[in-house]
């Protein structure tokens, strides 16, 4: 289970990395909606740029990093989609992006990564 979820975590660094990358790509980008559907500024594309080197460094660390990693980003993704749909309309936290598609997204993302963070280890 520990090898899967490395190769977990690197296959989600690759996926945010990409994510923030196009998000700064301006044909990518169209009325402010990466590839116009989810709204993106550039404190939400740091912080997907700073998921994807967390996630990076947890597939490259010990067994139990990935762990951390899915579950300390699955609440703060989880928490950033609640909130975003609390305050639809409004910037998130003041500052950054926030449309529904991007909502849904955090919401999403956060469940998969609260999931993935409690399943066990397979026992030797």
């Amino acid at each position: 289970m520990s090898f899967t979820l490395r190769i977990l975590s690197l296959v989600t660094a690759i996926s945010f990395l990409f994510l923030a990358l196009f998000s700064f790509v301006p044909y990518a980008v169209i009325d402010g909606r990466l590839f116009g559907w989810m709204a993106v500024n550039p404190p939400l594309n740091f912080f997907h740029l700073f998921t994807a080197l967390a996630a990076a460094a947890a597939s490259y660390s010990g067994d139990k990093v990935p762990f951390a990693f899915f579950r300390i980003f699955g609440f703060v993704y989880l928490f950033m989609g609640v909130l975003g749909l609390l305050h639809f309309g409004y910037p998130l936290l003041g500052f950054m992006a926030n449309s529904f598609q991007g909502n849904f997204f955090h919401t999403l993302i956060g469940c998969l990564f609260i999931l993935v963070s409690f399943l066990e280890p397979a026992s030797k």
